[in-house]
């Protein structure tokens, strides 16, 4: 079965009415109600951080419209027009690292250096961004909020009304890795992710005791120019706990989940080349409400990318032959002239680049350093 980008289902009792800037079907019930849940992924930062303005704006008129904010679709999560535009926050994010973190070109005690919750918090403004927040190339963050209507329609008289609401503020983790996974050390690569659902209020129909959310993680990728056939399904898909499931109580009382993302290859060899498989994943959420039918809709977060390499040429350590990064970054190095270690490396690119006729070998046509 091919691993992809699947449709999101939230169970209901009844399959929904059409609803104003929404595009779901409706049929109509025994009692001539029609149901619907009007979902929504934000990255606004200002709306994160003013829930209620969410809120108060889809009381009033049963839709986001006036804040810009579309329903999320099967392209992806919430469009909004005071985010900023999709295309620019899609480029790759850029970090530094001192050079003092590998000392003679040694690696680190702690080679990941991963971002901590705090941190994620800190850097809330950037992990809202489409590509999200990237501390370094093991180590990503995203942040999104969830907003969900839950609307019923009469038929005589004609009105609608609003049964119910859910918003949460969910920040979602990654961690990529070296070496192997358990399961098969010698040839699967992997990447472990903890999300936070931090649930601010659950209304209505939402706050029923059996009411519950199901958070799954899904990824869609392929292998880069591989030396022999390979089945595109394997190059990323989720781990065995692809889906974690409770009511939304329990996710009141216990507000993570963990899942973790997998990419098979052979053994690294040369014969096999680096086998490098790339991915898209993201989080999608359903919602199990009592006294409500089925209904398909939309509720998916940010896409995030990933690589996987099996670079047998790395080391002898078959530990660092194999492994995964967060691909959407571009790295740089910064070195002092003051850190004895590499001063000499370090002046010379700073004069290199200040006169770049005078460095060796000389040529009075080389272009100047930007």
């Amino acid at each position: 079965m091919r691993r992809g980008f699947l449709p999101v289902t939230i169970l209901m009792s009844m399959l929904v009415g059409l609803i104003p800037g929404s595009p779901a079907h409706a049929e109509p019930s025994p009692d001539q109600t029609t149901r619907k849940l009007v979902a929504y992924v934000i990255s606004d930062p200002d709306l994160i951080e003013h829930p209620e303005r969410v809120s108060e704006e889809f009381r009033k008129n049963l839709n986001l419209d006036s804040l810009g904010v579309k329903p999320a679709t099967a392209d992806g999560p919430s469009e909004s027009t005071r985010a900023r535009p999709r295309a620019a926050a899609a480029g790759p994010e850029s970090y530094v690292v001192d050079s003092g973190r590998f000392p003679r070109g040694s690696l680190p005690d702690d080679v990941y250096d991963y971002a901590t919750r705090e941190q994620c918090e800190e850097h809330s403004d950037e992990a809202k961004r489409e590509q999200g927040w990237i501390k370094n190339r093991y180590s990503y963050c995203q942040s999104h909020m969830v907003y969900i209507g839950a609307i019923e329609c009469g038929l005589f008289p004609p009105s609608c009304r609003l049964s119910g609401e859910y918003l949460s503020q969910n920040m979602l983790r990654g961690e990529g890795k070296q070496g192997g996974h358990i399961n098969d050390p010698s040839k699967l690569r992997w990447a472990s992710f903890t999300l936070k659902v931090e649930v601010l209020w659950a209304r209505g129909v939402f706050s029923a005791p059996t009411a519950k959310m199901k958070a799954t993680m899904e990824c869609d990728g392929g292998y880069r120019d591989p030396v022999f056939d390979v089945d595109d399904d394997y190059a990323c898909f989720p781990g065995p706990d692809d889906d974690t499931e409770k009511t939304i109580p329990g996710w009141r009382a216990n507000n993570y989940a963990f899942f973790e993302l997998m990419s098979d290859a052979r053994e690294p060899a040369a014969a096999n080349g680096e086998q490098i498989a790339t991915g898209v994943f993201h989080i999608e959420y359903d919602f199990d409400l009592p006294g409500w039918y089925f209904q398909f809709v939309d509720t998916e977060s940010e896409e995030g990318g990933m690589r996987f390499d099996s670079a047998w040429y790395l080391s002898s350590a078959r530990a660092r032959q194999l492994g995964s990064v967060f691909d959407r970054a571009v790295p740089g190095i910064f070195l002092s002239t003051t850190d004895p270690a590499i001063k000499g490396a370090a002046v010379h690119i700073e004069e290199a680049r200040a006169n770049p006729s005078a460095s060796w070998p000389p040529n009075p046509n080389k272009a100047s350093g930007t």
